[in-house]
């Protein structure tokens, strides 16, 4: 992430231009590669970041949608315990709500949504936390118990999981060229990454911890059904993630 806002910087000096996108990027660093065999395969260049792109942002992105509606079917099921409907039906529904909200085209409109929603993440994962921390003290937990690694066949899974949880590299350019100061971005960036990093570190240690093998996909899964604070928390990151869906897919929007 740290690269391409550095390219993009270069490409903008070298262009005169105030900002680039992604395709952008990629057309004038090929345009202008010292090994002139490259320069004709510029514009091939920007159409192919550009379709790598919009798939890469389409495919992380609907683990919000999977996620969203697993939960959402979870509090369904709370309240009409004897009409399930497949979770498919949620996806449906879900997906055409995002994608109008995915038409907003004003990131500056957008960043007050965001706000809001990391104040409501970080209540949620307190929430979390709180719940994971308590059980694992008050069931005391015998942690050797518990293998320290999985199967070999399973590393592909948490690679894939992993890359996924630092999946942000479709809106670097995008929110650098907004900000007031871009020259922080880098500095940012790093800050951001390390919060992420710790964050996750702990999210996924205790839910181990917590639940050993019986751990769920998503800790909201394993979180209490019939109690209205966890309801609330698993109605509380669905709204985030439905937010910050319009921020991740705002670059394949465009």
């Amino acid at each position: 992430m740290g690269l391409l806002a550095d390219c993009s910087h270069h490409l903008c000096k070298k262009t005169k231009s105030v900002s680039l996108d992604y395709g952008e990027v990629a057309y004038e660093a090929t345009h202008l590669s010292a090994a002139k065999r490259f320069n004709s395969y510029a514009n091939i260049a920007r159409i192919t970041v550009n379709t790598f792109l919009f798939f890469s942002q389409l495919v992380f992105c609907s683990i919000y949608i999977i996620f969203i509606s697993d939960n959402i079917q979870q509090i369904y099921i709370q309240f009409h315990p004897n009409h399930t409907p497949v979770v498919q039906v949620f996806m449906v529904i879900l997906t055409i709500v995002i994608l109008l909200i995915s038409y907003i085209k004003n990131l500056d409109a957008l960043a007050i949504y965001s706000a809001i929603g990391n104040l409501i993440l970080i209540v949620g994962s307190v929430i979390v936390f709180e719940y994971l921390i308590a059980g694992i003290v008050e069931n005391k937990t015998d942690i050797s118990s518990l293998p320290l690694f999985d199967t070999v066949a399973n590393f592909p899974i948490f690679f894939g999981t992993a890359v996924f949880s630092y999946e942000g590299i479709g809106v670097v350019l995008p929110v650098e060229n907004k900000m007031k100061h871009p020259r922080h971005f880098k500095k940012t960036l790093h800050i951001s990454m390390a919060i992420v990093t710790i964050l996750y570190i702990f999210m996924g240690t205790l839910g181990y911890m917590r639940f050993g093998l019986d751990v769920k996909d998503t800790i909201t899964l394993n979180l209490p059904q019939d109690q209205g604070l966890y309801i609330s928390v698993r109605i509380m990151l669905s709204l985030v993630l439905v937010v910050s869906y319009a921020i991740q897919f705002y670059v394949p929007i465009q």
